[in-house]
């Protein structure tokens, strides 16, 4: 399976809401144009790596949000994204801090995306316990989102099509909190976690396998994990 992107992330990054009336679309056209505007400057910035594309999203995505005020937490979400690859990590969490916990797929998410923000700044700072620590709360709020839809969730996960199962919300999660894992028990302790999980549950032996190669560093498999 080739590298992908969770359908959270693209459901996050819905622009802005539809209403009726012409000038509410009207300022939902003009802050959609900018945004984009926004996501082509950072898009830039990932295959050119210049800082001033950087800058550029934030021109954009400020924009957007001064002519739709209803497009808030889209933009603060965006703008999160720009100020955690410029390495401003304080800036990055106070973006997230305003958003509700509503707006995202499910009640851990907001959380589980400052704690990586917050590991990551531990680990600019040259502190491996803070950063083990931000580690060990991802995983924790990983598995009360899987061990609160686990049963739900068996069915999709003893799917046959094991790329399926990595597009899911549960299956992407499930992957990210053994990435997690493993940075602090190392890929042996991990892949033997997941070959239990397996037996124990019946779950999809390719899909296991997929976050195996992934944390092994395989070149043709790959995730795209936010704020990492």
């Amino acid at each position: 399976m080739k590298s992908r992107i969770p359908v959270l992330f693209c459901m996050i990054l819905c622009f802005v809401q539809c209403r009726e009336g012409s000038e509410r679309q009207s300022r939902e056209k003009a802050c959609l144009e900018f945004s984009q505007k926004g996501a082509e400057m950072l898009n830039r910035f990932h295959f050119e790596k210049t800082p001033s594309y950087l800058d550029s999203a934030l021109m954009y995505y400020d924009r957007a949000a001064a002519i739709d005020p209803t497009a808030r937490n889209s933009t603060l979400y965006n703008k999160a994204h720009v100020y955690f690859y410029k390495e401003e990590y304080d800036n990055a969490l106070r973006m997230l801090r305003q958003m509700p916990d509503s707006v995202f797929p499910f009640p851990q998410q907001r959380t589980i995306f400052i704690e990586k923000i917050e590991a990551r700044q531990a680990a600019k700072g040259h502190d491996t316990l803070k950063r083990d620590l931000h580690y060990r709360n991802i995983v924790m709020y990983f598995d009360r989102f899987l061990e609160t839809y686990r049963s739900a969730a068996d069915s999709i996960m003893r799917s046959p099509d094991a790329e399926y199962i990595s597009l899911t919300l549960y299956g992407w999660n499930l992957a990210e909190r053994y990435y997690y894992s493993s940075k602090l028990c190392g890929n042996l302790r991990t892949f033997g976690q997941l070959d239990s999980l397996q037996k124990v549950s019946g779950y999809n032996p390719q899909y296991i396998q997929w976050i195996k190669d992934v944390l092994s560093g395989d070149e043709n498999e790959s995730m795209q994990i936010i704020f990492e």
